[in-house]
């Protein structure tokens, strides 16, 4: 049997044993061996069993594995002998494999180096390729291409590298690139693969421009569609804006900063301390947040942070843990050396111990007795036009506490405590909360929060005050006129002097590889022309920020995306101007009135405490009236909160920070997220006309009956399923292990995921729509029969928010609705001959349901005739009947839906791998590259000022494919030809001429023919190939290879030896053909009878075999003498 790695005690499955004499009942087993890997237990999965011990045959068919913990890629066996009442003997074993707890390959990261003419050897930085299941130890790297414009060196910049080299992981990171002398204006590549101790690997590619001495980077002129043109690869046919780096015309933009990568063994992750300001910053204590990849890191690890070859202590706060019991997030804190003024400090977290340890943080004793205190004082202006004073204070509550026995610690350890007391002024109305962060050194940090939420206190009301705060005595901070209303939060920081604040950047290649930030291009950079001015009202107390106080609003949002477009500008660039905007933004959830919080706990209200929450219309049990939406009302404030266009405000704040306050936030939000949807669609108390919150689901999926009416729920649409499920997993992802809301948010992410597995999978409940099954039914689904795919594109990047997760059965679960949902998801692009125009593949909407009959439909034809508008135009219904581009905002990379669908269809290949989804993604992206051209504008350029859909597909070879790997010819040239500069690439042609392209030495390129005669070469990879709608002529190499027909005759050459696994999909026998060479690989065939004579059927799908280890699959063609005319060896 195998099991995979940290799971539970699993059956091993042992036959019973039987003797032609006796009964199993006269049979008696005894133990002989037991497993080095793991331990075997009884059926009840608790009582171990030991060697040498006596067990009836039905405990030895119960017995259960469990392997030890982080154990994977091992086996080993458990013996037994069974005896009868003679004494004859058998003996049996089992053996017991343990494989890892992830199948998926190595993570690496495409890189960029540019040099200089004449330059000397330079670190071509490549980033230090990660796998889900080993370190960097245990990794193994083959050099499998070198750049021909150029010497690859180790990192003494003398010892040259050879093609089939192996090297370590830090050999790799640090290996350096000299150009040959007088080369410039040429790009090659560097090549790789990466291996792990379980067999899967992953390709790398570095790729190497040399450039002119002292010649400034240089746009590439722009060529229309239809202006005459050259053939070949010249720039001006070729979509491509100027490299990482380089000038665009808005300005100087910001790239993804490469941080230090490990370079021995222990080394986890870097981290870049930054100084923006004019003068030097002092060395000090800095805190915040930092994800860790599955595995890396055990709660009682030391870390240190080695800052110029010196261990510095790192007290690590761990917050929330993974099912195998590793540190997923923890808060990090270490006394940083000073940084210069404009300067940085690169630093890289590893595992072990620092020769000084920190010195020991303050208790909350010594705190007081230091003479610590910030107090905050109050004018209240009350409705009757009278003004009362109060004030609170710091040291007050946190005596407070320490009295009664009851202060609640965030962070412990001997760099820095944090004591979270809370106290009330104005008669309990506002509750302040003090979150105190008290350092070895002597500094301090106070958030104070100004709190408004509470939901049974009797007279609670808006508020409007004065406020100023105080340290040691001196006034930091005042605001007149604070409009306080109900369920809202404010804070504002005080730092003592000493205290220190440098911008942290993060490596945002492995933030992205933990699974816990979505996969964002770094290839194109960020514009800071547009990060947001926010002015001060704004970000003052109550202040809004960017965020669209009126939610339901539609259109393209700055605010609405995988992240907001702020969250993502921050994560690309890692600015500090960029920080203080998703912060500020981040902080405007507090004055959000989705703060509910229980004064019993502290926490918000919650199904568990109280199941009839946010969906009654009347007070119960002495709630407070609600709105028809099932909400608290709060007079006054300016917010329309609407969970189908709610952005995440506080995820990335809370991760990066480690901040308690933006926990509260995140929390906030994802249970707002719960209550705010009606639970009729999955449970409901019978006995009572009140639905039952807390055993329903939030993502309430229609079709069960309402109890009011007995008739199917409307259900919710599937833009708010997407961002509750998105905010609900993110609480279920970061809560801390030790906090009881974390059983909530995962329980309720567990019933969600299961409830759509068990409506759109098990029970198929859109099975009626035949091959137009995988969209997803909302509110106009039932009854009114309709679907808008962006709001299915939207529900697909959360599902893959979810998939890389790592959370047991609701990653599982959303990589089992991705799969379902890509037959629709995909479909709209490659249903061409089946009657659906690709170009219409981002309408707005469609119906799916005949809107007279009701009757559904089921194919793709029907589906397109049935949605054509007449005269149409962007935004209309429906689907145009003979388009030319793509439909509905292609350039707009804020909310256009073929953006949309190319973040959609690029987390579809991520998390399933599908050929269809493939195949897609190269038209969409195709014909958003087109539609740019049309436009005269650039996609580069778009993208750098909106990022918020620039999610990027990860090949099946590992790599990530940004948009610096791609080539799209969008000239309408006669002739054109594209070849791969290296590593994983994407060649496409748009347009009618006569069009070759070329793979490269990657591990997957990804090939898409155009209109005109066109000719696909494979490179050395796994690479994919699809025909257009001109004749195409595929050219197979070395590699596993997937080859799909276009709509014009299709020719298929087989001439290279050792060609591998290959598959052809969409063969047509009537206008097909296969050229094989004879006596390929030595098999002594010289004709296509004699190849079709060894022919093999294998699921209806026909295989020929080239040798023993190289055949051809046709997809769907059952008979294999159908091919004969087909084939031609020679």
């Amino acid at each position: 049997m195998t099991v995979n790695e940290n799971s539970a005690p699993t059956p091993i499955g042992i036959t019973a044993p039987s003797d032609p004499n006796y009964g199993p009942s006269d049979l008696t087993v005894t133990i002989t061996g037991l497993p080095t890997n793991g331990s075997v237990f009884m059926s009840d999965g608790v009582t171990p069993v030991s060697n040498g011990e006596i067990l009836s045959i039905m405990q030895l068919t119960g017995l259960l594995f469990q392997p030890s913990s982080g154990s994977f890629g091992q086996s080993s066996r458990f013996s037994y002998e069974v005896t009868d009442p003679t004494g004859l003997r058998a003996w049996g074993e089992a053996t017991l494999a343990i494989a890892p707890a992830s199948s998926l390959p190595p993570v690496t990261r495409a890189t960029v180096l540019s040099v200089a003419e004449n330059s000397g050897p330079a670190p071509i930085g490549i980033a230090a390729p990660t796998d889900p299941n080993y370190s960097s130890s245990q990794l193994s790297v083959i050099v499998t291409g070198l750049p021909n414009d150029g010497t690859v060196f180790l990192s003494d910049g003398t010892t040259p590298v050879h093609n089939g080299d192996t090297l370590s992981i830090s050999q790799l990171t640090g290996l350096m690139f000299q150009p040959n002398a007088g080369t410039f204006g040429q790009s090659s590549s560097f090549t790789y693969n990466v291996m792990a101790p379980a067999g899967l690997s992953a390709a790398g590619t570095a790729t190497v421009t040399v450039g002119p001495e002292n010649t400034p980077p240089i746009t590439p002129p722009v060529v229309a569609p239809g202006a005459s043109g050259s053939s070949g690869s010249q720039p001006g046919t070729i979509w491509q804006d100027p490299a990482s780096g380089a000038v665009a015309a808005s300005g100087a933009v910001v790239n993804t900063p490469l941080v230090v990568q490990p370079s021995q063994t222990g080394d986890l992750v870097g981290v870049r301390l930054q100084n923006t300001g004019s003068g030097t910053e002092p060395s000090g204590y800095v805190t915040f947040g930092q994800v860790f990849l599955p595995g890396a890191v055990r709660p009682g690890d030391g870390l240190v942070a080695r800052i110029n070859g010196v261990n510095y202590a790192v007290q690590m706060d761990v917050k929330s843990t993974n099912a195998d019991g590793s540190v997923r997030q923890a808060v990090l804190t270490l006394d940083a050396p000073a940084i210069p003024a404009g300067g940085s400090l690169d630093l890289m977290l590893a595992k072990g111990t620092a020769a000084t340890p920190l010195p020991g943080a303050p208790s909350a004793a010594a705190l007081l007795a230091s003479g610590y205190n910030t107090a905050v004082s109050f004018t209240f202006h009350n409705a009757d036009g009278t003004t009362t004073t109060d004030s609170a204070s710091a040291s007050a509550a946190l005596q407070a506490a320490l009295n009664a026995g009851n202060v609640k610690t965030w962070l412990s350890g001997p760099g820095v405590n944090e004591y979270d007391v809370v106290t009330t002024v104005d008669g309990g109305k506002l509750k302040v909360e003090f979150d105190i962060r008290a350092y070895a050194n002597g500094t301090t940090t106070t958030d104070v929060i100004f709190d408004n939420s509470w939901m049974f206190s009797p007279g609670k009301t808006d508020l409007n005050y004065d406020v100023s705060i105080s340290q040691a005595g001196q006034q930091v901070y005042s605001a007149a006129g604070v409009k306080q209303y109900l369920y809202s939060m404010w804070d504002y920081q005080v730092a003592s002097a000493g205290s220190i604040g440098p911008n942290v950047q993060y490596d945002v290649p492995y933030l992205m590889a933990t699974g816990a930030v979505p996969a964002f291009d770094t290839s194109n950079g960020v514009d800071p022309s547009t990060f947001q001015s926010l002015t001060a009202a704004e970000t003052g107390p109550m202040g809004t920020g960017g965020v669209d106080t009126y939610m339901p609003g539609t259109g393209g949002r700055v605010d609405i995306g995988v992240q907001p477009n702020w969250t993502a500008q921050w994560l690309l660039s890692q600015n500090a101007t960029a920080y203080q905007v998703m912060m500020a933004n981040a902080n405007a959830s507090g004055s959000v009135p989705w703060q509910y919080t229980d004064e019993s706990t502290g926490a918000p209200v919650n199904g568990f405490t109280y199941n009839n929450f946010g969906y009654v219309t009347v007070p119960v049990n002495g709630w407070p009236q609600v709105s028809p939406d099932g909400h608290p009302t709060a007079d006054g404030d300016p917010w329309s909160p609407d969970p189908a266009h709610m952005p995440d405000l506080n995820y990335l704040p809370y991760l990066t920070t480690g901040s308690h306050y933006q926990l509260e936030l995140l929390q906030a939000q994802a249970n707002y997220a719960i209550l705010s949807v009606d639970g009729y669609a999955t449970s409901y108390d019978t006995s009572n006309t009140v639905p039952m919150g807390f055993t329903g689901s939030f993502i309430n999926i229609p079709g069960a009956p309402d109890p009011t009416t007995n008739s199917p729920s409307n259900g919710n649409q599937p833009r708010a399923v997407a961002w509750e499920l998105r905010e609900v997993a993110e609480a279920a992802y970061l809560t801390p292990d030790s906090d009881p809301m974390k059983a909530y948010f995962v329980n309720q992410l567990d019933i969600g995921m299961k409830g759509l597995v068990q409506e759109y999978i098990v029970d198929n409940f859109n099975g009626q729509y035949g091959q137009l099954n995988g969209f997803i039914q909302g509110s106009t689904g039932p009854n009114m029969g309709e679907d808008a795919p962006w709001e299915d594109d939207y529900l697909v990047t959360s599902l893959a928010e979810v998939a890389a997760m790592n959370i047991p059965q609701a990653s599982a679960e959303a990589v089992q609705m991705l799969q379902y949902m890509n037959n629709w998801v995909s479909g709209l692009f490659t249903n061409g001959p089946n009657g659906y125009n690709p170009l219409d593949g981002t309408p707005y909407k469609l119906n799916v349901n005949d809107p007279t009959t009701g009757a559904p439909y089921t194919t793709w034809s029907q589906l397109f005739n049935a949605n054509i508008t007449p005269g149409f135009q962007e935004g209309d219904g429906g689907v145009q009947a003979n388009p030319t581009s793509l439909i509905n905002w292609a350039t707009q990379t804020y909310g256009g839906y073929g953006p949309i669908a190319k973040a959609a269809l690029a987390d579809e290949i991520t998390f399933t791998q599908s050929p269809q989804a493939i195949q897609a993604y190269g038209f969409v992206v195709s014909q958003i590259a087109y539609a740019f051209t049309l436009a005269g504008e650039s996609e580069t350029q778009a993208y750098q000022q909106y990022p918020q859909f620039s999610i990027v597909p990860r090949l099946p070879d590992g790599t990530w494919l940004e948009n610096s790997q791609m080539q799209i010819d969008t000239s309408g040239a006669s002739t054109v030809t594209l070849t791969a500069r290296g590593g994983d690439s994407l060649l496409a042609v748009v347009g009618n001429g006569t069009a070759t392209l070329t793979g490269g030495n990657g591990g997957t390129d990804l090939l898409y023919g155009g209109g005109g005669r066109t000719t696909l070469v494979a490179g050395t990879g796994n690479d994919y190939l699809f025909g257009g709608s001109g004749p195409t002529t595929f050219v197979d190499n070395t590699g596993n290879n997937y080859l799909h027909g276009g709509t014009g005759a299709n020719t298929y050459q087989f001439t290279d030896s050792h060609s591998g696994h290959d598959t052809i999909a969409n063969f047509n026998p009537a206008t097909d053909h296969i050229q094989v060479a004879a006596n390929l690989n030595g098999n002594g065939i010289a004709s296509g009878a004699q190849l079709l004579a060894g022919a093999t059927l294998s699921n209806g799908n026909t295989v020929l075999h080239l040798s023993p280890n190289d055949d051809i699959t046709l997809l769907g063609v059952s008979n294999p003498s159908s091919l004969l005319a087909s084939i031609l060896v020679s």
